[in-house]
């Protein structure tokens, strides 16, 4: 998958666009394929390492997404595969086009309410 990331802290002239391994679900989460990922000054500081470490490099920066789910975890059952959703999943992993989202992160994406203006919520 293509992705935003660092191999190091630093500011933003050190993040990387390139391939990645994608992700797999583990228990209790799915996989969502990104449609629209939010912006805000907290991935600055993320990337500054103001966070500490966020599960090592390569680092995926983003925190807000919206997409589809296209894969589950074991255990899980919903939400269906193909399903509209918007996530928050912590300081990292939206900056992709793959993210495993634990389900009690996610809340069903509103009809009508397009994936960009999601992002943004």
């Amino acid at each position: 998958m293509r992705a935003a990331f660092l191999t190091a802290f630093g500011g933003p002239d050190l993040i990387e666009i390139g391939e990645l391994p994608d992700p797999v679900p583990g228990p209790g989460e799915v996989l969502v394929r990104v449609r629209a990922a939010g912006v805000g000054p907290w991935d600055l500081a993320v990337a500054a390492g103001a966070f500490g470490p966020q599960g090592g490099f390569p680092l995926v920066l983003g925190a807000d997404v919206a997409g589809e789910v296209v894969g589950l975890g074991p255990d899980v059952n919903a939400p269906v595969i193909g399903t509209p959703v918007m996530a928050y999943r912590g300081f990292s992993g939206a900056w992709a086009e793959l993210q495993a989202v634990p389900v009690t992160a996610l809340a069903p994406l509103p009809a009508g309410l397009d994936p960009v203006r999601a992002a943004a919520l």
